[in-house]
């Protein structure tokens, strides 16, 4: 649990972790501003780096996550089966390499839930996922997302019905008035 406070969190090595751990399980929660640099053959700014289960909550605060690994994942895990919900008030991931993704298990199963805040997700890869996994299902409630999902999976809402997605191009802003008819 990362509470009310302000954490930055510099890492490197082979293998890279910024808050979790390398494998297995885990509970992390977050409410706070939260800065991870981290860089290695492997990295997870915040979850699991190899065969991760369990939940990540970001709750609230500020979180930033720069990464430079050949595999590696801004918040969540490699494979296996995360659980992942954020409605932090900003989100910012950036990673550089060949297999990386931004929130989600990359290779594995698992659910990744955005429902509130601004997200965004800039990778630099050969095989990028931006959120979600390759496997995983990608839940949209709220927020807003700065992201290429492209090769990630098909956003849903709460009730599993597909979320359209609004591509803003060439403006500064977006104002769009909707009203309850009947």
């Amino acid at each position: 649990v990362v509470n009310q406070s302000h954490v930055s969190i510099s890492s490197s090595g082979a293998d890279a972790i910024g808050i979790g751990s390398m494998e297995g399980k885990v509970d992390i929660n977050v409410a706070a501003d939260v800065e991870i640099e981290a860089s290695g053959g492997r990295a997870t700014g915040i979850g699991v780096l190899q065969l991760g289960r369990g939940n990540i909550n970001l709750n609230s605060g500020f979180v930033s996550c720069n990464l430079h690994s050949m595999s590696g994942v801004g918040i969540g895990s490699l494979d296996g089966d995360m659980e992942i919900r954020s409605s932090a008030e900003q989100v910012f991931i950036y990673v550089e390499g060949s297999e990386v993704g931004g929130i989600g298990t990359y290779h594995g199963q698992g659910i990744t839930r955005i429902q509130n805040g601004n997200h965004k997700v800039v990778l630099l890869a050969a095989n990028p996922v931006c959120i979600g996994g390759t496997k995983g299902k990608l839940e949209i409630t709220g927020g807003n997302i700065y992201a290429d999902l492209s090769n990630s999976p098909d956003p849903v809402n709460q009730y599993n019905v597909p979320v359209f997605k609004k591509v803003i191009k060439d403006i500064d802003t977006y104002c769009h008035r909707f009203r309850r008819i009947g």
